[in-house]
């Protein structure tokens, strides 16, 4: 068994596994590569998770220099390390090319893992010259993916990708990974198998073994790896087996003692440390950071979110109370004048008089007008409160991307009614925003199909339900309140009890001498029959050929329907609706009398 140079210079250009029980020496073993790495003027950056690295920087005795790093985070740091300061130091590390050892044992689980993601992310792409990067242990930050490892929730995945991705593809970029673990079955297999040298230590419990077996499977010969597995349990502290498979290495060493101070060494009882680590010119090291740490603290969303929800709570406090009753004062009122000036239209309108229906269609075209000017001041409201919310909410974002600057809404235009020309006979139609008019400009095509039917039926009523039916329009459409009420403000048609009629100007509006449709008996109802929907034919079919009322299940028999069909209940309440079914006690559905 050697004692010295223990690892190949070969080997050092490579990815290596340092891999051993606590308390086997492998922390102590790897300050030694360490400090040989640096005595070659090679660049290294550690990543220390436990501490118990800071002696790099003085000599074995804790008093004299030892090797020249900086020391950041942890007990003894330079400087401290933050949450949000990961992609700053690697740069530091990549762009100053200094020698670092990077201590996270002072963070949480959440800091480290949000650190490490930004560091190793922002070490991989920008990494231009050849560096050794130490993770102690490692499986902290790589850990072995299934039951007893790395848990799926959280931010963990991201970390296992970037320690996979440093060690898997860094390598082309100069990247030389040293992976240092007490448990190597909770190191990524990714990452373990890309290690081309392993350091196997003292290790005892089966899964650490099977994890080092894995990797003599894949990277060694398997037949001499029994002998090594065979071994790993009785060696002794700072022993460990070398193994270089590319370059035909292997063999059974023990590491030398190092030339720093050994901070990693467990304490005993009793015992006191009054080492002081002495500080070092950052003025060059500051400048780099500063700006980077303050970039990524101001980028950083944990902190929006706090401020965005101070912001909130600032512009709530500031509301003002709603007054309950003040809006229900509001709705009582308007309630109240709205019902006067529909009762006053419908009075005018019943007049039949010339003077009474202008007067009606102005008082319409003021209540259109001012529910326009109401729907305009709101809108307005509530984008100068989008604005005032928004613009603050930017602020904090800081990003140039401001809201868009509300327009003012003209909530002096009203909703036009053409009226006729004075001395007219037939008055143009209104047509509504959205209508398209004809040839000759009064009637579009929609208007027609509605004016069409209330012709034909006159002067039964006919209800807004019938109307839609009869002229294939749905009640429901935007175009069809607009359509009809137009034919209501030109006079073509006249509210009544029950529905609409045609007037004697609509009749000579639409320019066809119609002549009325049946509207009772069977002529009707076969009238009714080729106008509605098949499924609801079927069931007014049915009902009328039973000529006796029906119950719902009867009628689902006889029409060869479904009863608990999602379209059976509607279609009978539509026929009821429409007029042409009536339902007698007991809930039974009969013809209605006018289709007898």
């Amino acid at each position: 068994m050697k004692t010295g140079q223990t690892v190949p210079e070969a080997a050092l250009d490579g990815h290596i596994a340092i891999l051993g029980k606590t308390g086997s020496g492998k922390t102590f073993a790897a300050k030694g590569i360490v400090e040989a790495l640096l005595r070659q003027q090679r660049q290294v950056c550690v990543l220390d998770p436990t501490g118990a690295w800071w002696g790099l920087r003085l000599a074995a005795d804790g008093k004299a220099k030892g090797c020249d790093v900086f020391l950041f985070g942890g007990r003894h740091g330079d400087l401290p390390l933050t949450a949000t300061s990961g992609a700053a130091f690697a740069r530091l590390v990549t762009q100053q090319a200094a020698n670092v050892v990077l201590d996270t044992s002072a963070m949480s689980v959440g800091e480290y893992t949000r650190w490490f993601i930004d560091f190793a992310g922002t070490l991989y792409t920008t990494v231009r010259n050849p560096m050794h990067l130490v993770i102690d242990e490692a499986h902290h930050f790589m850990p072995e993916a299934g039951r007893g490892g790395l848990k799926t929730h959280g931010d963990a995945p991201k970390m296992l990708h970037a320690g996979n991705r440093l060690m898997s593809g860094g390598r082309a970029l100069g990247i030389r990974g040293m992976l240092i673990t007490q448990r190597p079955a909770k190191l990524a297999k990714d990452s373990l198998t890309c290690a081309d040298t392993l350091i196997a230590m003292r290790v005892l419990a089966p899964q650490d073994r099977a994890a080092i077996k894995a990797w003599i499977d894949g990277c060694g010969d398997p037949a001499v790896g029994n002998e090594v597995l065979g071994s790993l349990a009785g060696m002794k502290v700072g022993e460990a087996w070398v193994w270089y498979p590319e370059g035909q290495h292997l063999q059974r060493t023990r590491f030398g003692k190092i030339a720093t101070y050994d901070s990693s060494a467990t304490p005993k009882h009793g015992a006191r440390r009054d080492v002081e680590v002495r500080p070092v010119d950052l003025s060059e090291v500051r400048s780099a950071l500063e700006e980077q740490i303050r970039e990524a603290e101001a980028n950083d969303p944990a902190r929006l979110r706090r401020e965005i929800a101070d912001l909130k709570r600032e512009l709530a406090s500031k509301a003002p109370a709603t007054d309950e009753a003040a809006i229900k004062r509001g709705y009582d009122d308007g309630y109240a004048d709205g019902a006067g000036l529909v009762r006053g239209l419908y009075e005018a309108v019943e007049s039949r008089t010339r003077e009474a229906i202008d007067a009606a269609v102005l008082a319409a075209n003021g209540i259109e007008s001012a529910v326009g000017r109401i729907i305009g001041e709101f809108s307005a409201f509530n984008m100068v409160m989008d604005e005032q919310i928004a613009a603050p909410a930017c602020a904090v974002l800081g990003t140039a991307d401001r809201p868009p600057a509300v327009k003012k809404v003209r909530a002096d235009i009203p909703i036009p009614i053409r009226r006729a020309p004075a001395g007219s006979a037939v008055p143009p139609v209104c047509v509504p925003r959205t209508g398209r008019s004809d040839e000759n400009g009064s009637l579009d095509r929609y208007q027609r199909a509605l004016l069409a039917v209330l012709v034909d039926r006159s002067p039964v009523p006919t209800s807004r339900g019938q109307l839609g039916t009869l002229a294939g329009k749905s009640i429901r459409s935007s175009a069809f309140n607009p359509r009809l009420r137009s034919l209501v403000h030109a006079g073509y048609a006249h509210p009544v009890a029950g529905g609409f009629v045609a007037t004697d100007v609509g009749r000579t509006a639409l320019g066809v001498g119609y002549v009325s449709v049946p509207t009772s008996g069977p002529d009707a109802l076969a009238h009714w029959l080729g106008k509605l929907p098949a499924y609801e034919s079927s069931l007014l079919r049915t009902i009328a050929d039973a000529r006796m009322p029906l119950s719902a299940e009867e009628v689902a028999e006889r029409s060869g329907r479904s009863l608990s069909s999602s379209a059976f209940r509607p279609a009978l309440r539509n026929l009821r609706k429409l007029e042409l079914v009536e339902q007698a006690t007991g809930g039974r559905y009969g013809l209605a009398e006018q289709l007898r």
